[in-house]
């Protein structure tokens, strides 16, 4: 069996959120085949994001980085075009609420 496991953040980092990702890829991937799927963020979406942050500063909100359309678009679409080409059997995305 494949399991597709995505996430925000690098499974391959234990530092990464406090090392949830990364234990739990691990944990995965002592029993199963894992097809790991990270990204690079672009530099617009770098750029967007420091935007956003300054935004949420100026009017003093806070609003998840997940809800972001731009990234939440890039992403997509880099994980699509992978999904369609790797086709595991299940796939898991490590998302978080904020």
């Amino acid at each position: 069996m494949k399991i597709g496991f995505a996430g925000r953040w690098s499974s391959l980092e234990k530092n990464a959120w406090s090392g949830t990702y990364f234990y739990a890829y691990q944990a995965i991937k002592k029993n199963f085949d894992v097809q790991y799927f990270h990204y690079k963020w672009p530099w617009y979406i770098r750029e967007q994001l420091i935007f956003h942050k300054q935004f949420q500063k100026l009017h003093n909100r806070k609003v998840a980085v997940e809800f972001l359309q731009g990234y939440a678009r890039w992403f997509s679409k880099q994980l699509e075009k992978e999904l369609r080409i790797m086709k595991p059997d299940i796939y898991l995305y490590r998302g978080h609420r904020s």
